[in-house]
């Protein structure tokens, strides 16, 4: 393989591309793509009652056809395709929704069949230092069985595993609707903080460019507008998802689960405002980032121009003089070299003089602030109505 070659690949392999795990074009509905770039595949069972919580319990499927127990289970990672195939067997999950569940990635929607319920959705994550794992979720709920599906190992479901560990709350008296809407009450909720973290990200590269733009902070920018926008085509979605779930004319959902769900709607809503206008706010930053490197390379200009514009007049003085012709009376006179010399300093100066009453050696920025934050301590806020 050539350098050329070995370099594409290196590139290539750095990227965050799209890939869709298809079948083949023409294949029935309802087969699967496992795809060898995907986790190996780790199963977390909970079985749960109001008295009661095991974990892995051995007697799984006895548990499952006990509907006083509710179970869910939990697949992480979508690469053993026998242990997706035993738990969609068990589970009692139709061909059409598995297909949904293991041939990522899928449109976040929500659809039911004969009773059975399926919401995907996206799950984002921190992800090394700086940028975020995005997943897909799927959720699917029968009778007293929960089974979620996850690209990858690692969620934001230990605070859920905790209550239903502890007994803390009506969770591990709910029924299945209830674990359904806790999950995707957690999914969301924890959209926030990310917001949070990027925005103050945003509020840190702003300062860097109006103060100090240079090429090397160009980078943080693309990178930070790039997992915010991978960020909001994550949360956006999730409106139509939960409106879905909220006005189902099936029932699918209880009607105490329901007033639940629509609170998390507003915080969905709130997420997406959100991350809408952070998008907004790091489009703009590169703008200003691209203005203050152009105002910096003026200054620099400037300072090169007003140089210039100095010693051109000083240079022509200089080779008047440095001429040698015979006759020149001021070469034999004694008070000729200082005299050219207080005439190259006297145009040096008036130069400088004249550029600085124009303003262009450097404007007083101390003085400028000063005369702005008393015109803006001097505009008053609108009173209040009486």
């Amino acid at each position: 393989m050539s350098r050329l070659a070995e370099l594409r690949k290196k590139i290539v392999s750095n990227t965050r591309r799209l890939r869709f795990h298809r079948p083949e074009v023409g294949s029935r509905p309802g087969v699967l793509a496992f795809s060898e770039e995907a986790a190996d595949t780790q199963v977390n069972v909970i079985c749960y009652a109001p008295e009661v919580h095991l974990r892995n319990p051995e007697k799984l499927p006895e548990l499952i056809l006990d509907e006083k127990h509710l179970v869910w289970i939990d697949v992480q990672g979508l690469g053993t395709a026998a242990e997706i195939r035993r738990i969609a067997e068990m589970a009692q999950i139709p061909d059409l929704m598995l297909e949904d569940m293991v041939n990522v990635p899928q449109r976040s929607h929500a659809s039911a069949h004969e009773n059975r319920l399926l919401v995907v959705t996206r799950m984002v994550r921190p992800f090394d230092r700086a940028g975020l794992f995005v997943e897909q979720v799927s959720i699917y709920r029968y009778k007293n069985i929960v089974v979620t599906f996850q690209e990858a190992e690692g969620d934001v479901f230990s605070p859920i595993r905790d209550r239903l560990k502890l007994g803390r709350g009506p969770l591990r008296n709910g029924t299945s609707d209830f674990l359904v809407y806790t999950l995707l009450d957690t999914i969301i909720d924890a959209y926030f903080p990310l917001l949070e973290h990027l925005a103050d990200r945003l509020q840190l590269l702003e300062h860097y460019a109006l103060t100090r733009p240079t090429s090397a902070l160009l980078r943080y920018l693309v990178e930070s507008r790039n997992e915010i926008v991978r960020l909001h085509r994550a949360i956006k979605p999730q409106k139509e998802v939960l409106q879905t779930l909220i006005r189902n004319k099936q029932n699918l959902l209880g009607a105490n689960v329901l007033v639940h769900l629509e609170d998390t709607y507003d915080h969905a809503l709130q997420a997406s405002d959100v991350s809408e206008t952070l998008r907004e706010m790091s489009v703009n930053l590169l703008n200003l980032y691209m203005s203050s490197m152009a105002n910096h390379t003026n200054d620099k200009m400037k300072v090169l121009t007003i140089m210039a514009s100095i010693f051109i007049p000083l240079t022509f003085i200089a080779g008047i003089y440095g001429m040698n012709f015979e006759y020149m009376p001021e070469l034999h006179a004694k008070w000729g070299y200082p005299a050219v010399w207080l005439l190259m300093s006297a145009t040096a100066f008036s130069l400088l003089y004249y550029f600085y009453r124009k303003g262009w050696l450097g404007e007083n920025n101390r003085e400028i602030d000063l005369t702005l934050r008393e015109h803006l301590a001097e505009m008053q806020l609108p009173q209040k109505p009486n």
